[in-house]
């Protein structure tokens, strides 16, 4: 995603896993701050591809159509 803008459409699937991740984890509001802070991060570790992002937020790829 780097190089570009990020659509709204990206953003809403970032929203979207980062909730799903907040349930998985138990996260209470209190912590969402601190959890938003190692979930950017675990995205900017990792340099996920479009693909990977579009698989961690069940988003359809369209080039492996």
């Amino acid at each position: 995603m780097s190089g570009r803008d990020i659509s709204i459409f990206d953003l809403d699937a970032l929203r979207e896993a980062f909730m799903k991740s907040v349930r998985e984890n138990n996260v209470s509001p209190a912590e969402w701050g601190e959890h938003a802070q190692w979930f950017i991060q675990q995205l900017a570790v990792h340099k996920l591809s479009e693909v990977a992002v579009s698989q961690i937020t069940g988003a359809a790829d369209d080039s492996q159509q």
